[in-house]
């Protein structure tokens, strides 16, 4: 690795759904599956792959989990 250029730059995971998805879906089920092709994705992670390419933006809604519950 002598003499390569390497470049880290933060990304927010609404930048890119499709591995935020796939990480967490791997971290819950304790194993680590391999995909090669659009076909084999989950379902969830095709439709966000879809929305992705279509350029769609992502809205992220936030909520107070202490307020979560209102009466």
């Amino acid at each position: 690795m002598e003499g390569a250029e390497v470049s880290i730059s933060h990304c927010y995971r609404e930048a890119n759904q499709v591995a935020d998805f796939l990480a967490k879906l791997a971290s819950s089920s304790g194993n680590g599956t391999f995909y090669f092709s659009y076909q084999q994705l989950p379902k969830e992670a095709k439709g966000l792959f879809q929305l992705d390419r279509w350029q769609l933006p992502c809205i992220r809604r936030k909520y107070d989990k202490c307020n979560f519950f209102v009466s």
